[in-house]
């Protein structure tokens, strides 16, 4: 018997190692904001999630439930409401190809580690790969910040989750940044882990939508043009 070894296409990138077990189709998604060398750079993570790697990015951009969830962090519900903001799909040299969601505002009570007192935030998010999303912030004064989320399915409705960090705060430790992110992420965790079905339906009409999930049902649309079958369930699909 010989020894023999098996390749795999790998590359680190944004901190991380990525690697594809078959041919890469693509090339990894892009997050030029982690080149900017005005910004600091730190992972969180990484956390395991019981769902699966769609309902994630969905929460992920969804702004409606900051109020809620986040209550005294990212929202308040006596300033809970969500104006409209403009969905559209992009396909740039910087970014990539997919969706993006801009002029999204929000009321903040404390919208950083780096924060002194509430405001208001306007966010953009775009997703350039069905199980990636990064949304951008215009920080009090600096630079453009930005968070990427990036999923790791271990199962249909298992996922591990990276953040990576993209900050004007170059007085927090790093330790602080990362606990502030691990407060709101664990605010999300349970909120994931009781949604059923915990693959994301994609037929229309298979949960209620109000205006402002406008971004929400683009990116459901964007998984039924890619063809994902992975962590949804489509129109014919009976199961959990």
């Amino acid at each position: 018997m010989k020894a023999c070894a098996t390749a795999f296409a790998v590359q680190e990138r944004y901190g991380l190692i990525w690697v594809c077990l078959g041919t890469p189709a693509h090339d990894l998604p892009r997050f030029p904001e982690f080149d900017d060398e005005r910004l600091r750079k730190v992972g969180c993570g990484p956390y395991e999630v019981q769902s699966s790697g769609p309902r994630i990015v969905e929460n992920f951009l969804d702004m409606a439930h900051f109020a809620f969830v986040h209550t005294g962090i990212l929202g308040s519900q006596d300033q809970a409401e969500i104006v409209d903001y403009d969905v559209q799909r992009f396909d740039s040299p910087q970014w990539g190809q997919g969706i993006v969601a801009t002029r999204c505002r929000a009321w903040q009570p404390q919208a950083s580690k780096a924060a002194n007192g509430g405001c208001e935030v306007e966010y953009s998010y775009r997703v350039p790969r069905p199980l990636c999303a990064i949304l951008t912030k215009q920080a009090a004064s600096g630079p453009q910040e930005a968070i990427a989320l990036f999923l790791q399915p271990l199962t249909e409705v298992t996922t591990r989750v990276w953040i990576i960090l993209a900050l004007g705060d170059h007085e927090s430790s790093d330790e602080a940044l990362r606990e502030f992110q691990d407060r709101i992420f664990l605010q999300d965790q349970p909120i994931l882990e009781s949604q059923s079905p915990a693959r994301l339906p994609l037929a229309a009409g298979a949960e209620v939508s109000v205006v402002c999930d406008r971004m929400s049902l683009a990116y459901r649309s964007y998984l039924r043009e890619m063809s994902l079958r992975y962590g949804v369930l489509g129109s014919d699909a009976p199961g959990t």
